[in-house]
């Protein structure tokens, strides 16, 4: 349902008109800034708002992302940004200014790297280099990394982007994403925790009996062969 939700949202002319109107803003915020993390900053914070107020959805972006955010130990570099399924790397500029740059040229095989090492350790990611006026992008199509030509950015580099993003609503089944959901510091072993000390603690008659009495059913089932023998 969901899916269809978005598809339509999609094929609609708001949202083409939406995306022209923020690369227009992003093009111009850009063109007389010659950082590359204030780009990233209001690339971002744009791209987040449009998202959620079209598609009501919260995402988020993980900034310069290495080894150990990945949880990849033979990941080499450190990523600008990724956020599901798109990495994101931003240049100043001046940098794009001249496009037979080798500058230009470094970025891009700089991106290319990263997609590989990812689809080493089994994801795909699409890729996007941008510095807030051009982009170019990588994705993996017939079996092998493809480049576009770099553009003015446009309705199409940020409907590419929104859609990697988007990833049709599913998380990547990546190591960093096991790691932030299931790990010790997520916010699922948090409210465990916090329901047995609650269980352990609490001095409610009926939840201690409760609870006993499934920790005596527990033990019948795992723990004492012989009446495990004996349910069987």
């Amino acid at each position: 349902m969901q899916v269809n939700k978005s598809q339509k949202i999609f094929d609609s002319n708001e949202y083409r008109v939406k995306l022209s109107d923020l690369a227009s803003e992003i093009i111009k915020y850009s063109e007389d800034k010659d950082n590359e993390a204030t780009i990233g900053s209001y690339f971002e914070n744009n791209l987040y708002a449009l998202i959620e107020n079209l598609f009501k959805e919260k995402i988020c972006f993980e900034k310069e992302q290495t080894n150990k955010d990945l949880h990849i130990d033979i990941f080499k570099g450190r990523i600008d940004a990724i956020s599901n399924k798109l990495v994101i790397e931003y240049k100043r500029p001046s940098t794009f200014t001249n496009s037979n740059s080798n500058d230009v040229e470094k970025g891009i095989n700089q991106l290319k790297k990263y997609l590989e090492q990812l689809k080493e350790s089994g994801n795909i990611f699409d890729g996007i280099i941008t510095d807030g006026v051009h982009y170019v992008q990588v994705y993996y199509s017939d079996g092998k990394f493809t480049t576009s030509h770099m553009r003015i950015l446009d309705i199409s580099g940020l409907d590419f982007m929104i859609k990697s993003i988007m990833n049709v609503n599913k998380k990547l089944f990546i190591n960093s994403n096991l790691v932030n959901d299931f790990g010790s510091n997520s916010a699922l072993t948090k409210l465990q925790r916090s329901l047995y000390k609650e269980i352990h603690n609490g001095n409610d008659s009926k939840t201690n009996m409760l609870f006993q009495e499934w920790m005596s059913m527990y033990h019948l089932s795992l723990n004492d062969n012989g009446k495990s023998n004996t349910l069987k």
